[in-house]
């Protein structure tokens, strides 16, 4: 319910933006911000042992270097990568 009450405020917006300069939509600006926005939320409610390797890979990190990092095997990435990969499914057909 709050997901839909959220687009409807973005296209709300959209219609008020000017065109961004590089030739992107105002719409397509927001629906970026909008899932960023969304992710952001995911990351903050996800444990911080699942987010401690989530975050790294999200930035390029290969899982070796993750595991290396975290003092963990890459074996222990994998499966909280899987963790995490599983909930924000789950998320998404709620």
């Amino acid at each position: 319910m709050l997901a839909r009450y959220e687009r409807q405020v973005l296209a709300g917006f959209a219609e008020d933006l000017p065109e961004q300069g590089d030739g992107t939509s105002a719409e397509t600006y927001l629906h970026a911000m909008y899932g960023m926005f969304r992710l952001e939320r995911f990351l903050e409610k996800m444990r911080p042992r699942i987010r401690a390797a989530v975050i790294p890979y999200l930035e390029g990190c290969s899982v070796p270097e993750i595991a290396a990092t975290l003092g963990i095997k890459a074996k222990a990435v994998y499966s909280r990568l899987r963790l995490a990969q599983e909930r924000l499914e789950m998320l998404s057909f709620a």
